[in-house]
């Protein structure tokens, strides 16, 4: 047998020589090659028996003391190994990590951390472990530490050792021993107190910043808790408790051995060590219920039941006896007083039945003795708690006890009768007023009652209402119904009970005492009639408005619209209509209403000619038919109809027409007299270049307006048109004009003198090159001021990230827009005939608004400035009084950046892109009139970055922190604005610069620049133009 003990044995092969010998002589020598291969050995942990430490201390396991932690491998060969140690209920830190590489943790304060290195640097780093238990942990901990070589030597992978040592953390707060009772033992009730004590092995001190600690205590259905009250630097500590109504216990003692709690309070030791609040056992030796016998009875005694004397009449001196059952014995203490029960009678009147003996046990009697003139005949009522009466009802434990009186038994046979009866009520038992022949009473007693007959009434009344006592019937005991017929006339009729010799006694024998007038009946048999009827108020009614009729009745009526509904008949024009009935039902004032309908006219006024019931009834309160003859109807001569809408019969012209004046009229006239005629529902048609406003409407008669037409010019006609709606015309009824009209129209010549002059040449610009021809001026008037302060400047930021000029400035004062103002621009020009700029307005070959669809695309290189001249009739307006706003922005609805700006004076778009700036903007430029109509054209603008990027961003920055040139735009605007020439030569400047020339010249850029729109590009010259050419793009 060859082995090999190595247990790091070399891999190579071993030579065996052998020979045998057979007891004289050796054979030949034999051999054999053995290979040896390493098989991997598992890694040892070497720990030390179970330790143990105390609570918020710290445990270092080390040589020199006894308990070191290492590691050995016995094929390691120097490799690197991995150890990992969890710690529970607390962390391990180690006393160095030379030589050692963390994969989770670091070594100092871990739960957990595993680490690599050779055998030699993790023991030295395992010498010298401390194990810190969580901070306030007492119990079982543990380190884990689990050893992997890695697989370092010969076969069979990685090898691992796991090993734990067991740790008992000791705990050095202080501990509960005792729960006893200051009180001694006994019963308690509702109020008192008892005072508990609880002792710790340990002085403690009690800290109640944050709470203050409690302790549960077994009180029946609800736990109550006892609170800590003092003994904090001792070792006990006093908890008191407060009977409540409702607590109970044979036994007092805590809920649980959980039942101390600190409710955010603290309890710590000398060395700020947390209690343990654990206490002992409940019911032990050393609990409160162990050691004594306190009862706490907070429940109140409570009435059981009531018993009630026994069924029947009871007359004067007789006893009422009531028994009161407890559910436990009361004591009753008549002292201050003697507790009573209320008794109410039938007559509603309250006696007492007092105390009369019980008191010891759980049965309590009361009395009541009748007196002479009670009376109940209906049982009497037992109040619903007993009255103390300054007397006290305790249970032994000294509660109070509860005085509702629970399950009191019947009382409606238990009849009290010391009284005569009486007569209570006559009592009219039909409705009143009424027309009928009989009606009824009821007579109502206080007490049963016999001897009833029809000689014990008679009649009374007022008028001439009389009847007759036809007959007399027992409804119950007390109670009989009397029958009056052959009611005849008008006035009251009633029923009286005779005072004496009736006969009428109760079951006990009492003689009724006096008697009673009874209610009257309002005896009508007249019925209602109309006393008159109240018309509208005179005036024409159109279609839709409401005439309302009153009808007044000699007496209330009410209408019964259920099968019907009365209506007055109307005569509307020689057609019948009808007001329905609306309201007034029970009142003397019945409203009828009728709504005009379209198509119905009544020039000579309406009139009411019936009053119909139309299957429904009209009554007095007494039943009586309505009486539908009409009798005082209010004159309606007045209350005309009128549903026919005016129109208008002719517009003429007043003025002789061809005309080369300034204004001419028309007379416009309607077929009735109408109001709300004014300018505004009236427009003017034109052809040609012939122009004019409404200049004002004057009011001939009723019928008649007469028109005027001012500020006639140009070469056309121009015509008067009456709007077909949306006036305001109507007739006296309130009709609206049904349609439009319109007028002969009026030829208009305007006079014009001619003169033929040279055309001067344009003033230069100075600025930056535009990459495309530049426009025509904006439309502007053109006036000579001398030069004086106060000029009405354009105006600058108006509300919405803009800048805009208004156009009254634009209008009279000559400008010179600050290109630089702002990221956004709009201005609203008046445009003058014969003048064109980027909008065009009074254009024959566009309707409403139109812009040019696209601009174009241009190039520009960052850090150079850039200028763009917007082509000239950019903007068409067919209407020649239009109002036309511009705005150019960004498209995407955002203002231009602030290094572009747009000069509307020029209509030129231009600024300096920031160096190292490369982006594509697409701007959009609008335009809005003032009917609402809007029109758009784009461009995109190409900027790319040069090469010098670093200056640019340097350059961009400094202009965002205000030092670039742009800082102040406005003092820029008013240093341009100061050096333009003022008076006659600011007029013929803007001759030079915006007269004819330089509509020649936007009208020459507009073709050319449509042309370049037109023309393909090869790549060539797309890659080229940015680079070379970027003014042509």
């Amino acid at each position: 047998t060859y082995t090999d003990t190595s247990d790091l044995p070399n891999a190579s092969s071993r030579t065996i020589s052998f020979t045998v010998n057979d007891g004289t002589t050796d054979s030949a020598i034999a051999t054999k090659l053995v290979s040896v291969d390493s098989v991997n050995d598992s890694p040892v942990n070497a720990v030390p028996a179970a330790q143990s430490v105390d609570q918020n201390s710290a445990l270092t396991f080390s040589a020199g003391n006894g308990n070191l932690i290492s590691v050995s491998d016995v094929d390691s060969g120097g490799g690197v190994e991995q150890v990992t140690l969890t710690a529970a209920h607390g962390v391990v830190t180690l006393p160095g990590t030379s030589g050692l590489t963390f994969l989770v943790g670091s070594g100092t304060g871990d739960a957990t951390m595993t680490f690599t290195g050779t055998l030699a640097d993790i023991n030295a780093a395992l010498n010298g472990l401390v194990y810190t238990p969580t901070p306030g942990y007492h119990g079982a901990g543990s380190i884990q530490i689990t050893t992997n070589d890695q697989g370092l030597t010969g076969s069979g992978g990685a090898k691992t050792a796991t090993d734990t040592i067991a740790i008992t953390v000791n705990s050095i707060s202080p501990v509960v021993t005792n729960v006893d009772a200051l009180t001694a033992n006994g019963t308690y009730k509702v109020g008192d107190t008892v005072s508990v004590v609880v002792t710790f092995d340990q002085a403690v001190t009690v800290d109640t910043t944050g709470g203050t600690p409690t302790l549960l205590l077994e009180t029946g259905a609800v736990d109550r808790n006892a609170t800590y009250i003092s003994g904090s630097g001792t070792n006990t500590l006093t908890f008191r408790y407060t009977v409540q109504a409702g607590d109970s216990s044979a036994d007092l003692d805590v809920a649980s051995s959980a039942a101390l709690a600190l409710n955010g309070g603290v309890i710590t030791n000398a060395s700020s060590d947390a209690a343990v609040l654990t206490l002992p056992a409940v019911g032990g030796a050393h609990s409160m219920g162990g050691q004594h016998d306190i009862v706490v009875d907070g429940i109140a005694p409570t009435v059981a039941t009531v018993s009630v004397p026994a069924n029947g009449t009871y007359a004067t001196g007789q006893n009422l006896d009531f028994t009161v059952n407890y559910g436990e014995n009361v004591v009753v203490d008549t002292t201050g007083g003697t507790p009573r029960i209320a008794v109410t009678l039938g007559t509603g009147g309250t006696v007492y039945a007092s105390y009369l003996a019980g008191s010891g046990t759980s049965a309590l009697t009361f009395r009541l003795t009748v007196a002479s003139g009670q009376l109940d005949s209906n049982g009497v009522s037992v109040a619903s708690t007993l009255d103390l009466h300054g007397g006290t009802v305790r249970d032994v434990a000294g509660n109070d006890a509860v005085t509702t009186l629970n399950s009191v038994a019947s009382t409606t046979g238990v009849l009290v009768d010391a009284v005569a009866p009486s007569a209570v009520a006559v009592i009219a038992a039909d409705p009143t007023p009424t027309a009928g022949n009989a009606v009824h009473f009821t007579v109502t007693f206080s007490e049963n009652v016999t001897g009833v007959d029809v000689s014990d009434f008679v009649l009374s009344g007022t008028g001439t209402a009389a009847g007759q006592i036809a007959s007399v019937t027992q409804v119950d005991g007390h109670t009989y119904s009397v029958v009056v017929n052959n009611v005849t006339g008008d006035g009251q009729l009633g029923l009286d009970l005779k005072a004496s010799g009736t006969g009428i006694a109760d079951t006990a024998g009492n003689a009724i005492a006096g008697g009673l007038a009874g209610q009257r009946y309002v005896i009508d048999h007249t019925a209602p009639v109309v006393l008159g009827v109240s018309a509208p108020a005179g005036g024409d009614y159109n279609a839709g408005k409401v005439l309302d009729f009153t009808v007044s009745l000699s007496e209330n009526t009410v209408i019964d619209t259920t099968r019907g509904t009365p209506r007055l008949v109307l005569d509307v024009g020689g057609q019948t209509v009808y007001a329905d009935y609306m309201s007034g039902s029970g009142t003397t004032a019945l409203t009828f209403r009728y709504i005009v309908a379209a198509g119905q006219n009544d020039a000579n006024g309406i009139a009411v000619t019936a009053l119909q019931a139309n299957g429904g009834t009209m009554r007095d309160s007494a039943g009586n038919a309505f009486d539908v003859s009409l009798h005082g109807v209010a004159d309606t001569r007045a209350v005309t109809v009128d549903t026919t809408p005016p129109t208008a019969v002719g517009i003429a012209r007043v003025d002789a027409s061809p005309t080369s004046g300034s204004a001419a009229s028309y007379t416009v006239t309607f077929a009735e007299g109408v109001t709300g005629v004014d300018a505004g529902d009236f427009a003017l048609t034109r052809t040609g270049s012939a122009t004019g406003i409404i200049g004002g409407v004057t009011q001939v008669d009723a019928r008649t307006y007469t028109v005027l037409v001012t500020g006639l010019g140009g070469s056309g006609q121009i015509g008067l048109t009456l709007n077909a709606s949306g006036t305001g015309i109507a007739d006296r009824a309130g009709n609206p004009l049904a349609a439009g009209a319109s007028g002969d129209p009026y030829e208009v010549r305007s006079i014009v003198h001619l003169t033929t002059q040279p055309a001067p040449a344009p003033v230069p610009v100075p600025g930056p090159a535009p990459l495309a021809p530049a426009p025509s001026a904006p439309l502007i008037t053109l006036t000579a001021l001398d030069s004086a302060p106060g000029v009405d400047a354009p105006t600058l930021n108006p509300p919405g990230n803009g800048a805009g000029f208004s156009p009254d400035a634009v209008g009279r004062n000559p400008f010179n827009a600050d290109p630089l103002s702002a990221g956004s621009l709009s201005f609203a020009l008046l445009a003058p005939e014969g003048r064109m700029g980027l909008v065009e307005v009074g254009s024959a070959g566009s309707i409403g608004l139109q812009a040019m669809p696209e601009i174009g695309s241009f190039s520009a290189r960052a850090g150079e400035v850039v200028s763009i001249a917007l082509p000239a009739s950019l903007f068409r307006a067919s209407d020649r009084e239009a109002t036309v706003t511009v705005e150019v922005r960004l498209a995407n609805g955002r203002p231009l950046p602030p290094w572009l700006k747009f000069d509307p004076v020029t209509g030129t778009l231009t600024g300096k892109p920031p160096q190292g700036m490369s982006q594509k903007l697409q701007i959009e430029v609008s335009a809005r009139d003032n009917k609402g109509n809007r029109a758009s054209s784009h461009l995109d603008l190409n900027v790319k970055a040069s090469a010098d990027s670093r200056a640019g961003l340097e350059h961009a920055d400094t202009l965002a922190r205000g030092g670039g040139s742009h800082a102040d735009p406005l003092a820029g605007l008013l240093q341009a604005a100061a050096a333009q020439p003022a008076g006659k030569p600011a007029l013929a400047a803007q001759f030079d610069q915006f007269g004819r020339p330089a509509q020649q010249a936007a009208n020459a850029a507009l073709l050319r620049h449509l042309q370049m729109s037109r023309q393909p590009q090869t790549p060539a010259q797309a890659q080229a133009e940015p680079e070379h050419q970027p003014e042509q793009a």
